[in-house]
């Protein structure tokens, strides 16, 4: 090779200079890409930005509708509060004059809903009040036909010409699920006699089970003495909310949009309270909170890490000030969280990207039509080689003309010589593996070499369609890694329908000899006569002595950890063969198989049947005796309660006594722990049947 690099006229010479200088032009090329890497970083800062600057303007504006209109209720506190402190023979003459402050606060603030709610005359949870909502505040419309009673008196919407809305009650029911807005606020009242401090958001809830979602703004109310009467304040439908939030903010189309999420403190995770569109569920799981990694701290950009979607989701997370400093409810935080695509996101980083690879390849492309041109001024030979190659059949034996090249000649003859003996061994090969009237297949594999030599059968027998060295190597490793239990030189190929092959392999210094035959039926009959000697026929449970195999199997591979063997005994099996035949006998014994097989995760148990109505257990891999205590209990308690249906229609308990016996060390002697489990079955059937006894 030293000796045809030191000739200037040689090929090999010309080609190798003309390759290192393509490769240093590419080379430097891609450095000058990397020199002005920049301007990724930038485009990505400039997209963190942009996305931050969307929401936090969406922010702003929701921010200045929940502060400055939603909760301008303060102008109409003091005369509600001078009305309260007046005396009323009922509280509907109250309610009746709190109308008009109640329906000019709702036209003020633009809410969906205006509420009073006398918290000092609560009767079995019935709190007495007034209740206005308005379903589309933005209209301007100076009457009444707009509003309608959700809650309060009919004879006050009687009078004022306002409709009962169709989820109207006299009197509001506290349940569990709209307790909140009301005992929130109120529990604090004590705190201060100035109402707009203990103002409290709450999370979106529904006042009764047919009514809309809403969130509402609530807040303690006193009269002009100071004396606590109940709770005013304003709501806001979700679907109102939904419509402050528009998508298209982010993305014209396809947008992920904003949510609105909840954290009940500082330290706590925000909690998705307002999911505004049906992509959002896909993806999102409403009330688990959102767990967030830090892409960004300057421009507050995150990256959602628990989504269902197939995509990178990136938020932007803003928070909305809706609580006075030092006030009771300052701890609890709402936040404006923005969502999009990585790739929309980044669609400019990657337009960037896209330009500088179509820069690299546009030089790529034109150092390979320079290599072209001076490859094939300096290589025709080569090439007229390779094509009269690649169009011969390899089947045959393969004759070049001489060129007069020395190296092309060289490279011609070795060729030739490669393909002969390449076609003399695969003759050799199908030669021997003809006279078997078998499946089987035999291969050569030449280590300095690309090309293989194997029988007819082969790719049948592996399941090949690609007849390169490669594909058969890693086939070849996927085999060898797949090798049958207790059968010696026998491997499993996993495809559609299991198969196996049995493989024999000689290797010697540069070459590698094997035969594989398919002994797929073989191995089905061993499978079958082993499956039928280890199962039990009724419960398709592990019999006596595949149990204790199986048992031993799994304390030598795994962890002792906390581990024990149980004996369960069926209890009034023969009352049931007697009373109802041995067919409803069979039964019992299956129903009580269910229930044992799901006594715990199946990763940490083994059950087999040893007789007619006796069964054991084992359970192992637990982190201490107390679990495995837990989990008996916990199956004892549920076959009391659960019953089985018998012929004549009775329910009937499926009765089992069993005895426990720990594994305090292994190996130990099986029949050791068998004869204690036992025995503590014993104590069980006659001192305590239908429970558990350890020992």
């Amino acid at each position: 090779m030293r000796r045809i690099l030191r000739q200037r006229n040689s090929i090999v010479y010309r080609l190798t200079i003309f390759a290192i200088i393509i490769i240093v032009i590419q080379s430097l090329f891609l450095i000058a890409v990397l020199v002005n890497g920049g301007v990724l970083r930038q485009a990505k800062l400039n997209a963190y930005e942009s996305f931050s600057d969307k929401v936090q303007g969406r922010k702003a504006y929701l921010e200045l509708e929940m502060k400055n209109r939603w909760t301008n209720v303060d102008p109409f506190l003091s005369q509600i509060s001078k009305k309260l402190s007046k005396t009323y023979e009922t509280d509907t003459l109250l309610l009746d004059d709190l109308s008009s402050e109640l329906i000019e606060m709702l036209r003020t603030t633009k809410a969906t809903g205006a509420f009073i709610l006398l918290t000092d005359d609560i009767n079995d949870n019935n709190v007495p009040g007034l209740y206005f909502r308005d379903y589309d505040p933005l209209s301007d419309n100076l009457s009444f036909k707009d509003l309608y009673v959700v809650v309060g008196p009919s004879e006050i919407a009687k009078k004022l010409k306002v409709p009962l809305d169709q989820m109207w009650s006299y009197d509001l029911r506290l349940t569990s699920d709209n307790q909140d807005f009301i005992k929130r606020p109120l529990n604090l009242a004590n705190l201060s006699n100035d109402s707009k401090l203990l103002g409290y958001w709450s999370k979106p809830f529904k006042l009764s089970d047919t009514d809309l979602q809403i969130m509402t703004y609530s807040m303690p109310i006193f009269d002009s003495k100071n004396n606590l009467k109940g709770i005013v304040g304003i709501e806001v439908t979700l679907n109102h909310m939904i419509k402050m939030l528009p998508a298209t903010d982010l993305k014209l189309k396809d947008s992920l949009g904003y949510i609105l999420t909840h954290k009940p403190t500082k330290d706590s995770k925000p909690i998705p309270s307002v999911i505004v569109s049906a992509l959002q569920k896909r993806y999102l799981v409403e009330n688990e909170p959102l767990n967030l990694l830090i892409e960004n701290e300057d421009f507050g950009i995150y990256k959602l890490l628990n989504h269902s979607g197939s995509y990178d989701i990136y938020a932007s997370v803003e928070e909305l000030k809706l609580y006075q400093p030092n006030t009771p409810f300052e701890g609890e935080s709402w936040y404006l969280v923005g969502f999009m695509r990585g790739e929309e996101l980044f669609s400019y980083v990657y337009r960037t990207q896209s330009i500088l690879w179509g820069a690299f390849i546009i030089a790529l492309i034109v150092g390979i039509f320079g290599g072209v041109y001076f490859s094939y001024r300096f290589s025709k030979p080569i090439v007229d080689l390779s094509k009269k190659v690649r169009e011969s059949n390899k089947n045959e034996i393969m004759i070049v003309e001489p060129t007069g090249l020395l190296e092309v000649d060289e490279l011609a003859q070795a060729m030739q010589e490669a393909n002969n003996e390449r076609l003399e061994s695969v003759s050799r090969l199908t030669r021997v593996i003809s006279l078997f009237d078998l499946p089987i297949a035999a291969f050569e594999i030449k280590n300095n070499s690309d090309d293989i030599f194997v029988t007819e059968k082969l790719y049948t027998i592996l399941d090949l369609d690609d007849k390169n060295k490669t594909t058969f190597m890693n086939k070849l490793n996927e085999l060898l890694n797949n090798p049958e239990e207790n059968e010696e030189g026998v491997y499993k190929l996993n495809l559609e329908y299991p198969r196996w092959v049995k493989l024999k392999m000689t290797d010697s210094s540069d070459t590698t000899i094997g035969v594989i035959q398919d002994i797929t039926e073989e191995m089905k009959e061993k499978l079958q006569i082993r499956r039928d000697r280890d199962i039990d026929p009724l419960t398709r449970l592990l019999n006596r002595r595949a149990f204790q195999s199986y048992m031993e199997q799994l304390l030598n591979k795994n962890p002792l950890k906390s581990s024990a063997l149980v004996m369960f005994d069926l209890d009034n099996l023969k009352n049931m063969n007697d009373t109802y035949g041995h067919k409803w006998g069979d039964f019992y014994i299956k129903e009580a198989v269910q229930r044992l097989n799901n006594i715990t995760q199946r990763n940490k148990m083994l059950l087999g049947r040893r007789s007619g109505d006796e069964f054991v257990l084992l359970l192992y891999g637990f982190t201490s005796k107390q679990e495995i205590e837990d989990c008996m209990n916990e199956f004892f308690s549920y076959i009391k309660g659960n019953t089985i249906k018998l012929p004549d229609g009775k329910d009937y308990s499926i009765g089992i006594s069993a005895g426990l016996a720990w594994i305090d060390s292994w190996p130990t002697d099986y029949e050791d722990l068998l004869n204690k489990a036992d025995e503590a079955l014993y104590i069980s059937k006659f001192n305590n049947k239908g429970n558990w006894t350890e020992l």
